[in-house]
């Protein structure tokens, strides 16, 4: 499921962010600019509804310039950084807000909170509370975000999918011939050991008609010390996020040679996904 608070954390440093970076706006700002437009161009006056002594309102006008006019610029910027700053506030309050009382309702997060024993009995819905597949599809097929550092795709899945390698292309033709819907590199956001967020691009992103999140892997060059040691990493990464190898993560890995088992893919979906379709 989609990570909501996770995104609500990040949208605060965002903006608490931002407002560290603007200057001070103890007092907002005075009266309203209006345009005047005539042959000759245009300009811009300051006017201002102001009390006297006796408690009589009336209006001043100040006359600031063309566009060109620094007094203008100056009104423009102190408005405009005073409703910057007033929205920022009330969203950083807000999302503080959000944060504390939000709860997630994807399935790990429900089965924790429910008794021990039920924890791993699949959930197969109620009253219809199930995701049809047209639903499935439909989030795959929806805009996502994905991995913006492009490498070459010149392999190609039955359904038209691009790839960087036939072994991916072969995962893709079998999730297809099962009816499985999936996203390709969908961006996700984690946090590492120290708490500070990270961004990955799981090959596969499986959605089960529960809302259950299912993670591809596939390794192909763990002969490359380097790779190996990244490869070690990112699932240590994963499983910090409780993304854990065969509760919720599949990893595939190349032969020596660089080929891959049909067999295996097939045994994999067969065992740990098909399940969350019957």
């Amino acid at each position: 499921m989609f990570n909501f608070k996770l995104q609500a954390e990040e949208e605060l440093f965002r903006v608490n962010q931002l407002l560290s970076q603007l200057p001070e706006i103890s007092n907002k700002p005075k009266g309203y600019v209006v345009k005047h437009a005539s042959t000759k161009g245009t300009t811009y006056s300051l006017c201002e509804i102001v009390t006297d002594s006796e408690g009589k309102r009336y209006k001043t006008t100040k006359f600031l310039g063309d566009e060109s006019s620094q007094e203008l610029q100056n009104e423009k910027n102190l408005a405009y950084v005073y409703e910057l700053r007033k929205r920022l506030a009330a969203n950083s309050i807000l999302l503080e807000r959000i944060i504390k009382t939000y709860k997630s309702f994807n399935e790990e997060s429900i089965n924790s909170a429910i008794s021990a024993g039920l924890r791993d009995i699949p959930f197969r819905g109620v009253n219809g509370y199930i995701y049809p597949k047209t639903a499935l599809f439909s989030w795959a097929n929806q805009p996502y975000e994905t991995n913006p550092f492009p490498r070459e795709q010149n392999h190609y899945s039955i359904s038209g999918k691009a790839f960087r390698s036939k072994a991916e292309v072969i995962i893709a033709n079998s999730l297809d011939f099962y009816g499985i819907p999936y996203r390709c590199e969908e961006k996700i956001i984690l946090k590492n050991k120290d708490g500070f967020k990270e961004t990955r691009y799981p090959d596969f992103t499986i959605i089960t008609p529960s809302g259950k999140k299912i993670y591809w892997e596939h390794f192909g060059m763990l002969k490359k010390s380097d790779y190996s040691e990244s490869t070690g990493e990112k699932l240590h990464l994963y499983a910090l996020n409780d993304i854990i190898l065969w509760k919720n993560l599949i990893v595939s890995i190349e032969t020596k040679d660089g080929e891959i088992d049909n067999t295996s893919i097939t045994f994999m979906i067969q065992s740990f996904i098909m399940k969350h379709f019957s």
